[in-house]
């Protein structure tokens, strides 16, 4: 029913975040088992001498004060606020990005959801039973879309347009650089996925049998697209805590 292949997208899309979070968690939490467990419990012995640092002993200590050279306001060895236009540059290079991200992986997903909804509205015209089956192969090019539009969401979160603080001009070129990888490989893999779906409803025309066959082939290209996304992620989620 199309009820049940709605519900089996959600899950799908649901599980993918899900599976993707547990292994990040396990990749940190089984690090520190072998650290700590593993080999601080078997083969770390501590032992030496406590570290002291030189240090001058003086009774008179004179304190200067010293201004701190921030990138965002002042140039080194200037007291003149920095340019406008260096702040709006990073902004500029962050908002480029989130609609770089959103724009390339949605063109790809438009094409690829195009595609197959025109192979399937071919078979529907001859058999309109099939509707659900081929709404499901239809749909999986769009994901691409979603996974672009999330890291441009978190782009524009994190850089001051929907809150966070204005990036230096270091973060936005990170920023900027992190929506390649979604951007370009979320849309060829819609592309690529797009006409995987297409050969996948004309066997799922021919044999219903054949639509698990189809539904397995067409979700092996999302794997790449998943792979861009988790890379653009890790970025985005990471650039806010760097100092550059």
């Amino acid at each position: 029913s199309v009820f049940g292949c709605i519900c089996m997208i959600i899950i799908m899309v649901a599980g993918h975040a899900i599976n993707i979070g547990l292994n990040a968690l396990g990749s940190y939490v089984h690090t520190m088992r072998l650290q700590y467990v593993e080999m601080f419990s078997k083969f770390y012995e501590g032992g030496g001498k406590e570290f002291e640092p030189f240090s001058l002993n003086s009774k008179y200590i004179k304190i200067q004060e010293e201004k701190i050279w921030n990138s965002r306001q002042l140039p080194r060895g200037s007291t003149q606020p920095l340019p406008n236009l260096i702040l709006l540059s990073s902004i500029s290079f962050t908002d480029l990005g989130a609609a770089l991200a959103t724009i390339l992986s949605g063109i790809g997903s438009a094409r690829g959801v195009g595609n197959a909804a025109q192979a399937a509205m071919g078979v529907l015209a001859e058999d309109s039973s099939k509707f659900g089956k081929m709404l499901v192969l239809t749909l999986l090019p769009g994901t691409q879309g979603l996974y672009g539009f999330i890291v441009g969401f978190l782009i524009l979160v994190n850089c001051g347009v929907l809150g966070g603080a204005v990036p230096t001009f270091g973060q936005g070129l990170a920023y900027f650089g992190a929506s390649f990888a979604i951007g370009f490989g979320g849309m060829f893999s819609a592309f690529s996925q797009g006409k995987a779906a297409v050969s996948g409803i004309a066997i799922s025309a021919k044999d219903d049998r054949n639509f698990s066959k189809a539904m397995v082939s067409i979700t092996l290209v999302e794997i790449y697209a998943l792979l861009s996304f988790i890379v653009s992620l890790l970025v985005v989620i990471s650039v806010s805590s760097i100092d550059i």
